[in-house]
């Protein structure tokens, strides 16, 4: 039976938060999964990695994403050494949209666990002495912050995370290996169409901008996103007006337009679709009960 590790007693129930520095292995780690995700960096040693019941070799550089409910384990570790950031994935990696703008980003932490399997591990991060050693760095600024439990702790651990995640999304951005570059063709696709002033997408332009004909570009977005490219851009546009709705308060007209929708019916119709629930009861549900305009 596969362990599965929860988050409680492993994160820091404040912060959703912990840091292993230098861990050791020699022999295996049985395949396990948990609730948390895992950013691994390799230093030292070599191994297998067991990924979803495949394996492959993992050595020093190797930099790489475990998201929650992902099993995995490591056979044959010889001197494995290993720097492991165990984070809440919602709070620090997926709430703040502007990473998803960051070159190299989306391809790193959303593509690529996706098309491991496709890949062979192939488009995996492997850092150089000199972008490990920074990284390794960061991680250290973050255990010292975590420790230390100061006022403002919780911002300066967002803060510094994401610092690591994009000085590690620009050096994918520069990845040189056929799989990489295959994948970060796709990941500027999935950042175009997240940004706020993207118009509709024409299916055609995106696969040319991906250098993939249409049915091959249709076919890796839908295994990468879950959707063909127009519901992914509508729900990117769906969650960005729910925001807008709970944090600011804003009208649904007023989010239906700032969110790049010309017509405040269709919104409203896509929104319940998606949410579950029409804009007026969510607004009125995250405690905004002016009325709507």
């Amino acid at each position: 039976m596969i362990r599965h590790y929860r988050s409680k007693g492993i994160l820091d129930a404040e912060l959703g938060l912990d840091i292993r520095r230098r861990v050791r292995l020699d022999g295996d780690f049985p395949v396990h999964t948990h609730e948390f995700s895992e950013l691994v960096l390799i230093l030292a040693g070599s191994a297998t990695h067991v990924w979803g019941g495949r394996s492959y070799a993992i050595g020093p550089g190797d930099v790489f994403l475990t998201p929650a409910r992902h099993s995995h384990g490591y056979r044959d570790a010889n001197g494995l050494v290993r720097t492991i950031v165990m984070f809440d994935g919602l709070r620090y990696l997926t709430r703040d949209e502007t990473l998803r703008g960051v070159p190299g980003f989306c391809s790193m932490f959303l593509l690529e666990p996706t098309f491991r399997h496709r890949d062979r591990f192939q488009s995996r991060l492997r850092l150089d002495r000199k972008n490990l050693d920074e990284a390794c760095r960061l991680v250290e600024a973050m255990h010292d912050e975590l420790a230390g439990r100061r006022p403002g702790a919780s911002m300066m651990l967002i803060a510094q995370f994401h610092q690591l995640v994009i000085s590690l999304s620009r050096v994918y951005s520069r990845g040189s290996t056929p799989a990489s570059k295959h994948l970060l063709r796709i990941g500027q696709v999935l950042a175009s169409l997240e940004a706020a002033d993207t118009p509709r997408p024409c299916l055609t332009a995106l696969a040319r901008d991906a250098g993939m004909s249409v049915n091959h570009f249709l076919r890796l977005f839908r295994k990468a996103t879950g959707y063909s490219p127009l519901d992914y851009w509508i729900r990117m546009r769906i969650q960005r007006g729910a925001r807008l709705l709970a944090d600011q308060g804003m009208s649904v007209t007023a989010a239906a337009f700032a969110c790049g929708f010309d017509d405040s019916n269709y919104f409203s119709r896509q929104f319940r679709r998606i949410m579950g629930v029409s804009p007026g009861r969510f607004r009125q549900a995250a405690g905004r009960s002016s009325p709507m305009r």
